[in-house]
């Protein structure tokens, strides 16, 4: 039961830690939207160092995405039933072809 105590004090000590830490790191929220403060009129907004990236991944990520979607091959019902159908006419008229001057009639 010691043991199973010790366990337990030490989550919570790693836990009260963990979130102390956290609580240190977060920006305390002052009202603003996204915790920015209004700009005075003309001053350029300063980014941060992820949101070039992440721009630059979303939209890689919707072109790669749109090209895939052109070119994704068509597996509808109907488009493969007509290349079925095409695929039949074209090996009976082969087939009448090859044995169009043969007689295959029983004439004795």
């Amino acid at each position: 039961m010691a043991y199973r105590t010790l366990t337990v004090n030490k989550r919570i000590e790693s836990c009260t830690v963990l979130i102390s830490s956290i609580r240190r790191i977060a920006e305390k929220p002052n009202g603003f939207l996204f915790n920015e403060k209004p700009r005075r009129p003309g001053e350029p907004r300063k980014k941060e160092d992820w949101e070039n990236i992440w721009v630059f991944g979303l939209g890689l990520s919707v072109l790669l995405g749109v090209v895939g979607y052109y070119y994704k091959p068509d597996t509808t019902l109907q488009n493969w039933a007509r290349n079925k159908a095409l695929e039949r006419i074209e090996n009976r008229d082969r087939f009448e072809k090859n044995n169009q001057g043969l007689d295959v009639s029983n004439s004795s």
